[in-house]
């Protein structure tokens, strides 16, 4: 299996600049072009790149500069799928965790246990997410440590700001955590060393099409202007959520093909370190399930999932 490891640093590949990119784009003919410089854009460009395709990949902005930095960091989470009984596809997707953890990206992905606190005795104190998990545990016994529980010192111990008024024992589950930013990013650089032409900050303003298919599309430049074309025998649409705005420069009549939905991350200094994530076993009226992890090494990262996504803005940020 090729990895995303390498021994090369930083630089060791000299990019292109910018117009010999450009020409290269518009006079090649590819045989697949990828819209969209997430991770699933990214990964389709470097996996189709190595099976010996001539590849092309432009974004509108930065290479993962929208979903694929903006997530919880989580890989194949699922604690709140639990809340339903899913065990088999939890158990499924930890088998899949493993992938990025052991083989593909092993020094990036680092265990981070979810604590769920529980004011019964311990005996009891699991709730039904975990009590899940622990069938989990068994289906894939090398997946994760979920099911344990331990007392709610060593609970204060790995989250020093975890209320302990009332505390009977704390459950584990257990998920773990990369840096989506820099995966998608070492893949960019993966793609272009199997020989895939990319390019970002180039918006697609029109397709190209023969014969009533598309085979290529009218790029401008966002830096400086400069517009050019490019030619390919396929066209992939992995633009995530501009999926619809793309679609319809095919056809203006086209209905939506997703529903957009949208997490709150907010990010605040921390006093001491945490080892733990914490979580809420009950989702809210809303249907959100709260959760505060560490993030980075000096803040914490406060997250609700799966709110339904009111405004046209895809992503946001705000700073204080």
């Amino acid at each position: 299996m090729s990895t995303l490891q390498s021994d090369h640093p930083l630089g060791a590949y000299p990019a292109p600049g910018r117009a010999e990119t450009r020409e290269r784009l518009s006079k090649a003919a590819f045989d697949l072009l990828v819209i969209g410089g997430g991770i699933l854009g990214t990964s389709v460009a470097w996996h189709s790149a190595q099976s010996g395709l001539r590849v092309a990949m432009v974004d509108a902005g930065d290479f993962a500069g929208a979903t694929s930095s903006a997530s919880s960091k989580l890989t194949h989470g699922g604690l709140r799928y639990l809340q339903t009984g899913a065990v088999k596809p939890v158990a499924e997707n930890h088998h899949e965790r493993r992938v990025p953890a052991k083989d593909v990206a092993p020094t990036w992905s680092t265990r981070s246990p979810s604590t769920c606190r529980s004011t019964r005795a311990a005996r009891t104190a699991r709730p039904s997410s975990v009590r899940a998990s622990s069938r989990t545990r068994c289906r894939r016994p090398s997946a994760t440590a979920s099911g344990d529980s331990y007392t709610p010192p060593g609970a204060a111990a790995d989250n020093p700001g975890l209320r302990a008024d009332g505390l009977k024992a704390v459950a584990v589950y257990g998920d773990h955590q990369m840096n989506d930013a820099r995966v998608a990013v070492m893949t960019v650089r993966a793609a272009v060393r199997s020989g895939a032409v990319v390019i970002n900050h180039a918006e697609v303003t029109g397709l190209r099409f023969t014969h009533g298919r598309v085979t290529g599309v009218n790029v401008q430049d966002r830096l400086d202007g400069t517009e050019f074309g490019i030619d390919a025998r396929l066209v992939i649409n992995t633009t995530g959520p501009w999926v619809d705005h793309l679609r319809r420069m095919e056809d203006k009549g086209a209905a939506p093909s997703i529903r957009l939905s949208k997490g709150t991350h907010v990010v605040l200094k921390r006093k001491a370190p945490w080892k733990a994530a914490m979580a809420r076993t009950r989702p809210w009226a809303s249907g959100s399930t709260p959760m505060a992890r560490r993030s980075g090494h000096r803040s914490s990262m406060r997250e609700t999932t799966s709110g339904r996504r009111p405004s046209t803005t895809c992503c946001a940020a705000v700073r204080r």
